[in-house]
């Protein structure tokens, strides 16, 4: 996660999306590759299930990021922007907001 992360120069702090994103990616992915033979009808075909989870999956990519830009704006626009300013940036979140340091490294 790490090199991707300095690869696409992604300021992610938790992790979300290099985690939880491509984990549910990859288990979608696999679901059509790796299904039990009990659980599938007869005319199953790998390949149709293949197009319809990249689908799915494209899908939830795009809904996400429309979902995630709304959410954004509206806290913008109720909080006054989307960055702090470079000294609190500097200090981290947890100790100027919360007077946190346990993280602080």
């Amino acid at each position: 996660m790490s090199k991707l992360k300095g690869m696409f120069k992604v300021d992610d702090s938790l992790d979300a999306f290099w985690i939880h994103g491509l984990v549910g990616i990859w288990g979608s992915i696999s679901t059509a590759i790796f299904i039990a033979d009990y659980a599938m009808p007869e005319d199953y075909n790998m390949g149709t299930q293949l197009v319809a989870q990249f689908s799915a999956i494209g899908l939830t990519i795009v809904y996400s990021a429309i979902a995630t830009a709304i959410v954004f704006f509206i806290a913008s626009a109720l909080t006054g922007g989307g960055r702090v300013d470079e000294e609190t940036e500097a200090r981290g979140l947890d100790e100027v907001i919360h007077g946190e340091k346990a993280l602080n490294l």
